[in-house]
């Protein structure tokens, strides 16, 4: 509260004694509202002229006000409607300006924020996120875009919605049935322009998780009330080591550890982070089918339309140190159906090259008489992943997704072409004609050098059936003798499909195959405005 000695005001316009006790009061009163308004992150000036709707308070910020059309601020919070979309300004314009966007540098950092999604319905979005805005043409020089589909000048994210690509942090995508956190990491920039970003991006859903989020009581996080978003952003050395959304409800909450996304991957997004984000706040949506992607289930045919497209509040937006440096990285034993799954191996096995090897993430150990698939992470996060992947392993084995429609007889549960087929034919047809995006999973890698050591070891099989073959039905020839035809020999030759060239036989590491599941793109998205 605040007391307003009105003598001292009035010493502002009328002549006062010098030094008089209501002088000093007046001084006294002038620093007190610069200190207000600095500690409220807003300036007094509400700014609402241009494309400003106003100061907002984000605590963290000496100031800050929202450009765009759609809602209204008042303090630390924004009302936003559907259809609307807001970027964060760092001082009060008329018009859009590059320099006046204010950048956020969360690299080892957090940000916080409350939210009522209780009138957000199936089918809407409310997306609070970050981008390389302003963008950039070729040259490093500022661009306005051509063809932004109804976004403001100089925006750009990862689905080049608007014509131009940067990268993007999907801090939350949700409605009062589904949240999504995604991030989108770019090619490499040059001169900060981007020409290609990856769509579908590295997710992590609220969907996988039973009674995690939803309306009512029985879930962790009822949406038909406010609940608080913080994400932290983990540096290691400067670079960017992972991050970590938690949803707060009532002394409840639900964690997503984004886990599924390898260091290599968050790297990078390194630089965009270090040189600064833009913060955007929007609410689109419209028939079931154009947010499938991110609320199907548990949403079904509803549009974003009428009472189910309400106003959504943002409040309490807060920028503060945090994004906890996890330095201690273990490996676990990650195969479902290995013994000792979640097992942490002892470091004098990893530190050894005849029982442990690696590629990025994933590894193989040879420990307690077995060969173990093993997989890194902080030690800090085993817990809760373990718990994660047995609930998942837990609703898979008790439903028919994995126990019926089995197509391979040999391998009934570890996949299904009809399966497989059936979501990529979903898959393109709710995304076409956008780029499939690269796996969100870490297993790629491990793909692609197996694949290349087949090839390898297939040619290396084939040159050496035709030398077999060839060579002694030419000395045959000279010596007009007859040998046995090519078939005969090749059948000879060809290793059996149990164990083949590998011999691996009943190898323990068994991760199943159905469980590569492309990152869903939060594409097509952010329509205009």
């Amino acid at each position: 509260a605040v007391v307003v000695d009105v003598q001292a005001v009035r010493c502002l316009w009328l002549e006062c004694r010098p030094g008089s006790a209501a002088m000093r009061r007046g001084a006294i009163f002038v620093a007190a509202v610069a200190f207000l308004s600095a500690a409220t992150g807003a300036d007094v000036d509400a700014c609402k002229t241009g494309i400003s709707k106003g100061a907002i308070a984000i605590k963290g910020m000496k100031s800050a006000y929202l450009a765009g059309s759609g809602g209204d601020v008042q303090g630390d919070k924004l009302s936003i409607r559907h259809n609307s979309g807001f970027s964060v300004l760092s001082s009060c314009e008329e018009d859009w300006k590059p320099e006046a966007i204010a950048q956020f540098k969360l690299l080892g950092k957090m940000t916080s924020f409350t939210v009522d999604l209780s009138k957000v319905g199936c089918a809407c979005n409310l997306a609070f996120y970050l981008i390389s805005m302003p963008a950039r043409n070729s040259n490093g020089d500022y661009n306005r875009g051509s063809n932004r589909q109804g976004q403001p000048p100089y925006y750009c994210d990862a689905n080049m919605v608007g014509g131009q690509w940067c990268p993007e942090i999907d801090i939350m995508e949700a409605n009062n049935h589904a949240f999504q956190a995604t991030l989108h990491r770019c090619d490499p920039a040059v001169n900060q322009h981007y020409s290609f970003c990856d769509r579908g991006g590295c997710e992590q859903t609220t969907r996988t998780k039973e009674n995690a989020y939803g309306p009512g009581s029985e879930y962790t996080i009822d949406t038909t009330r406010p609940f608080d978003v913080d994400t932290e952003f983990l540096k290691n050395d400067g670079v960017l080591s992972g991050m970590r959304t938690t949803l707060r409800q009532d002394g409840r909450q639900e964690i997503m550890e984004h886990s599924n996304c390898n260091k290599a991957y968050l790297s990078k997004l390194s630089d965009a982070m270090a040189i600064g984000m833009s913060l955007r706040i929007t609410y689109w949506g419209g028939e079931a089918q154009t947010m499938a992607w991110m609320d199907v289930p548990p949403c079904g045919g509803a549009a974003c339309q009428g009472s189910n497209a309400g106003h959504a509040v943002v409040s309490d937006i807060q920028i503060r140190p945090g994004g906890s440096v996890d330095r201690e990285l273990v490996w676990v034993i990650w195969d479902a159906k290995d013994k000792l799954f979640g097992t942490i191996v002892p470091n004098q096995v990893v530190a050894d090259d005849e029982k442990f090897v690696a590629l990025n993430e994933e590894g193989i150990a040879e420990w307690e008489g077995a060969r173990h698939f093993l997989r890194q992470m902080p030690r800090s996060v085993v817990d809760a992943q373990i718990k994660e992947a047995k609930g998942a392993q837990s609703r898979q084995e008790g439903s028919n997704l994995m126990s019926t429609d089995c197509d391979d007889s040999e391998f009934p549960c570890d996949a299904s072409l009809r399966r497989e087929t059936s979501y990529l034919s979903n898959f393109l047809k709710k995304y076409s004609p956008l780029s499939v995006a690269l796996p969100s999973t870490t297993w790629w890698p491990i793909h692609i050098v197996l694949f290349v050591a087949v090839a390898l070891l297939a040619g290396a099989s084939a040159t050496l059936v035709v030398r077999r073959a060839v060579k002694p039905r030419l000395g045959a020839a000279l010596a007009g003798k007859k040998e046995p035809g090519f078939q005969a020999v090749f059948q000879r030759a060809s290793p059996s499909r149990a164990g083949g060239v590998f011999g691996l036989g009943n190898s323990p590491i068994s991760p199943s195959s159905a469980s590569a599941s492309a990152a869903t793109p939060s594409s097509a998205k952010k329509t205009a405005y």
